[in-house]
């Protein structure tokens, strides 16, 4: 009988639960990709308006949707997780296919995409414009800013959070 009503309370707290993150636009999600640009595949949504904190810094990771500068490789309006590592009025240098963080050397763009085809490149030098981040994925060959630029806030959905540790 004791089961029953553990079971009972189970069930009405889970309950509460979904309802809760549903009530705060949270949302649970998951990353069915392969080669990810999350280092997890279990992460909380969470929306970049009040009550949460809306300040975004370096190491967060946001998620946002996909403009015209993606096309071929993904549609507009199709979500993007990658962490922020440039901010508003850092210095972003490209030198070839090297990019430079505040005279540091960050990251490097591959020449070619998946399928062998000339990458484009994102060339850049000047400080990171008010309400844009550059944002790089956890895969070396993440396709993120080093591709097409800069996400700018009204693209930012909001930051996510990993549930569960890496991959598995």
């Amino acid at each position: 009988m004791k089961s029953k009503n553990y079971f009972v309370i189970f069930i009405v707290l889970a309950g509460l639960f979904f309802f809760l993150l549903n009530f705060f636009g949270i949302k649970i999600c998951y990353d069915p990709q392969k080669e990810s640009s999350l280092p997890w595949k279990w992460y909380l949504e969470i929306p970049l308006k009040k009550p949460f904190d809306t300040t975004i810094k370096p190491g967060d990771y946001i998620i946002f949707k996909a403009d015209k500068r993606m096309l071929p490789y993904f549609k507009p309006g199709v979500k993007f997780g990658k962490r922020v590592i440039g901010m508003p009025g850092d210095m972003l240098v490209t030198r070839g296919r090297d990019f430079y963080l505040n005279n540091r050397f960050i990251t490097r763009a591959q020449k070619t995409d998946s399928k062998g085809n000339p990458a484009p490149l994102f060339i850049y030098k000047g400080r990171i414009p008010k309400d844009c981040y550059f944002v790089l994925g956890h895969h070396p060959h993440s396709f993120d800013s080093r591709y097409w630029g800069f996400v700018c806030k009204p693209a930012i959905i909001g930051k996510i959070f990993p549930l569960c540790g890496k991959k598995w």
